[in-house]
């Protein structure tokens, strides 16, 4: 039986990026405006992966309406 995975991709990928902006900005020298980008994303990422699923559903219809 496969295990259900309870997070959704863009809380997933808020992790991951959370975790190169530390690992970057701990261990390597790497400019502001690069560490600043990941942070940005990250958090975008990670508030959008843990808002409540009806305003995550507003918020992707929102998104192709204005993409059309």
């Amino acid at each position: 039986m496969k295990k259900e995975n309870k997070m959704r991709k863009e809380l997933q990928i808020g992790l991951v990026l959370f975790f190169l902006f530390s690992v970057t900005n701990y261990f390597f020298a790497v400019p502001e405006v690069i560490k600043g980008i990941l942070a940005g994303l990250a958090f975008s990422f990670s508030i959008v992966g843990i808002v409540h699923i009806d305003t995550y559903l507003r918020l992707k219809d929102s998104k192709k309406r204005m993409i059309r």
